[in-house]
């Protein structure tokens, strides 16, 4: 009960938080939205469908198995940068949720497969 009232808590509390800091919130949102439907755009669903939320998790592994490496060594990363992995890894939260509540496979519009 108690963990409840603090969540209860820190949501009212949110709600009024500056709408300068929600508004950088909702512009990194608004990039990861178009960012995963681009690439879902360019996937389209089977590369999540055929292995479900287990092949979710396995790149959401390496990922993470990524920035660890890249943090712990100190290396600058070859190819994505560090930002582009976290957003990857927002990305994977997302399309995870979606799978949950069964929107992932909602029509994209324009689907074009070679």
């Amino acid at each position: 009960m108690e963990m409840h009232t603090q969540l209860s808590s820190k949501a009212a509390h949110a709600s009024t938080g500056s709408s300068e800091w929600k508004n950088a919130c909702q512009e990194i949102a608004n990039g990861i939205v178009e960012l995963v439907s681009s690439k879902q755009h360019d996937y389209g669903t089977s590369n999540i469908t055929d292995f479900g939320m287990m092949g979710i998790l396995v790149r959401l592994n390496d990922k993470v198995s990524r920035l660890k490496n890249l943090y712990k060594t100190g290396n600058n990363p070859s190819n994505e940068t560090i930002e582009d992995t976290w957003r990857d890894v927002v990305g994977y939260g997302i399309i995870a949720l979606m799978v949950i509540n069964k929107t992932f496979e909602l029509p994209h519009g324009e689907e074009k497969y070679k």
